[in-house]
């Protein structure tokens, strides 16, 4: 495939998989599941006996790429970290459990120059609620909070209180070694004489491992084939064209998409049966309180007409209780 050809292609990717939906419901590929459902596996995107077959040139290439995509893997930590079943991202504090609500980027000292660098898509959480932000003009979340909700304004990185907290090692590297179980990876960077960072990558594994990490370890086996198969198809697309790659995450995005459309019809459906039960509940909930506020004024008692109110107020709240298909 031409290169020009292939830039189109990605792009026609990237406008299909994140296409917004602007109806309430956020990017079309965020929870694990869609993930597992639009995303390949490493055999069907680029197999770790061809790329192990590859030159030497190539191998460092698809390494870089894993590599430089920082931000790319830090989005991916997060959302296997705090990414809800909604497609929402709920960000709690490592300290207290509360919302984190303010974030900034993340600033690394260089031990050589002394300097300070921004750490390209970390970033460093602050736990503080909703009213202090709205103070400080810099809400970023429109989800409700109560201003008496007690936090502890600590401030905690993407990979604090997890295996990646002290890690010497690109996040990336880790998410392509658990895209490629079979050791692809290590041998890659035993080839290159990187066994540093095979021993780091190695430990962080094992840790990913234990028992307190099962959920973690899980959901990162998934936002793997996310992560992997973005930065192949951004960096090096041209390796994949012989296993069909691009052309299997298409049809399985259009299948989502039409699967994402055909749940909000039915959100629609389903909404435009509660409303007039809903609203029902409401007229009758106002009249009882119209009727009560009336007899605090010195208004006659009409228990039989109060008697007729509370029963519709009944009969409404069980219409709107009542599950979908007996609707």
């Amino acid at each position: 495939m031409p290169k020009k050809a292939r830039q189109r292609s990605c792009k026609l990717l990237r406008g299909t998989i994140y296409r917004e939906t602007r109806t309430g419901v956020s990017e079309l590929i965020q929870t694990d599941s869609q993930v597992i459902r639009v995303w390949p596996t490493a055999d069907q995107m680029l197999p770790g006996a061809a790329l192990e077959a590859l030159p030497n040139q190539a191998k460092r290439k698809v390494l870089r790429a894993f590599e430089q995509e920082k931000k790319r893997a830090y989005k991916c930590l997060r959302w296997a970290r705090w990414m809800t079943h909604t497609g929402q991202l709920d960000v709690r504090c490592i300290h207290c459990l509360k919302k984190a609500w303010s974030y900034s980027a993340v600033k690394q000292r260089d031990p050589k120059t002394g300097r300070y660098r921004v750490d390209k898509g970390k970033r460093r959480w602050e736990c503080v609620n909703k009213v202090e932000r709205s103070v400080a003009g810099k809400v970023t979340d429109s989800s409700p909070q109560s201003p008496k909700q007690k936090v502890c304004g600590k401030k905690f990185c993407d990979t604090a209180g997890s295996p990646f907290a002290n890690a010497r090692v690109p996040i990336g590297l880790v998410l392509a070694v658990l895209y490629y179980p079979t050791g692809t990876i290590e041998r890659l960077l035993e080839a290159e004489g990187r066994q540093n960072q095979v021993l780091a990558i190695q430990e962080i594994v094992k840790e990913l491992a234990q028992r307190r990490h099962k959920a973690l370890h899980s959901r990162l086996q998934r936002y793997a084939r996310l992560f992997c198969g973005e930065a192949l198809f951004a960096r090096c697309i041209e390796l994949t064209d012989p296993f069909g790659g691009l052309a299997l995450v298409e049809a399985n995005a259009r299948q989502e998409s039409v699967r994402v459309d055909m749940k909000l019809a039915s959100y629609k459906l389903y909404w435009g049966v509660l409303q007039p039960n809903y609203q029902a509940v409401r007229i009758a909930l106002g009249q009882i309180k119209r009727l009560d506020r009336s007899l605090v004024h010195g208004a006659p008692l009409d228990r039989g007409y109060r008697r007729k109110l509370v029963n519709e107020l009944q009969c409404a709240v069980r219409a709107l209780m009542a599950p979908p298909i007996e609707r």
